[in-house]
């Protein structure tokens, strides 16, 4: 089947990059699409989801039927900046990291008391380094605010920053946010063994939030990638059911193998529509935010956690955007 569009999303567990013998590149329009970036004043709601997993084991819960445990963590405000950060390593254990943050055309090397230490980043410090625009500076304006069974709860955050991931060929890139939490932050359940299965949490440590990028160009094609699939498997499934019908109406056998034949074409043809994906990458209409003059953000993305580079990673829940004047 052909593969009707590609896309990489660094170290995210839904994201496919068919690179096979292929040197990874960047986008040819990553360096301009960071470097056009002004402040961006943005607004995230997010749904950590549950459902008897911890960070650190797979979804365990037999209830199947019961929708997993959720929360909101509402009101955050976060400022995108476009200055560079490269947190430089450290020369020996007693030394602080030196921050080096480089403007339109010069490179300042801030004092020891100006260092700055961010999260590290599935694409700046995962294997491909290469496809990062580079490491963001993000001030938080806002921290969230969720309701839990001890009333309203803060969610602090540190280590903030965000980045631009794009490989060359791929239609989508990301835009990843990441911050670090000091503390479990969790929403119902109890003391006892059903403690997951009855709860969610935002875990301790690296949290990370991705947002499709497209290109207008990349996005009309995507999008009737998108039409075209789900008319395949729509006319699919429509084709099964004919046939199915015919078959049991004729007493032919010879007929009969025909039509289930033709049956189970349909079936396998359906299969092979990537609806998923689509679903869950393509937006529709009214669900992009432009951000620059022919680039557009998919206002939905996924909260995931990971150890960097390449430590198990889980799935925490997911996110909306919504862009606010500074």
């Amino acid at each position: 089947m052909k593969v009707f569009f590609r896309y990489c999303l660094v170290g995210h567990v839904v994201a496919t990059a068919f690179i096979f013998g292929e040197t990874v590149v960047p986008h040819p329009r990553l360096s301009e699409i960071v470097d056009n970036h002004r402040t961006k004043r943005v607004a995230l709601n997010i749904e950590v989801v549950g459902g008897g997993a911890s960070i650190h084991q797979k979804n365990n819960n037999n209830n199947n039927d019961a929708a997993p445990p959720r929360f909101a963590i509402k009101d955050i405000v976060l400022d995108l900046h476009n200055a560079p950060v490269v947190v430089k390593k450290k020369k020996n254990k007693n030394d602080k990291p030196t921050a080096l943050t480089t403007g339109d055309s010069s490179s300042i090397m801030t004092t020891a008391d100006d260092w700055v230490e961010v999260v590290k980043m599935p694409g700046h410090d995962g294997d491909h380094p290469r496809i990062s625009g580079g490491l963001r500076t993000l001030d938080v304006v806002q921290q969230g605010q969720f309701v839990n069974q001890d009333g309203l709860q803060n969610v602090e955050t540190s280590k903030a920053t965000w980045e631009l991931v794009w490989m060359k060929d791929a239609h989508a890139g990301s835009l990843n946010i990441g911050f670090e939490v000091p503390k479990d932050y969790t929403r119902g359940g109890n003391s006892g063994a059903d403690h997951h299965a009855s709860s969610a949490t935002l875990p301790k440590g690296p949290v990370y939030l991705n947002f499709f990028v497209w290109s207008k160009e990349s996005l009309e094609y995507a999008r009737t990638a998108k039409e075209k699939a789900f008319r395949i498997a729509k006319e699919s499934l429509e084709e099964r059911n004919e046939e199915l019908t015919k078959m049991q109406e004729t007493s032919n056998p010879f007929l009969k193998a025909l039509h289930y034949r033709n049956a189970y074409a349909a079936i396998e043809t359906y299969t092979l529509q990537p609806l998923k994906h689509y679903q869950e990458m393509v937006p529709d209409e009214g669900e992009t935010i432009q951000i620059q003059e022919d680039v557009y953000l998919n206002a939905r993305g996924k909260v995931w956690t990971k150890e960097m580079p390449r430590g198990p990673q889980f799935a925490l829940g997911t996110a909306k955007l919504t862009l606010m004047s500074p």
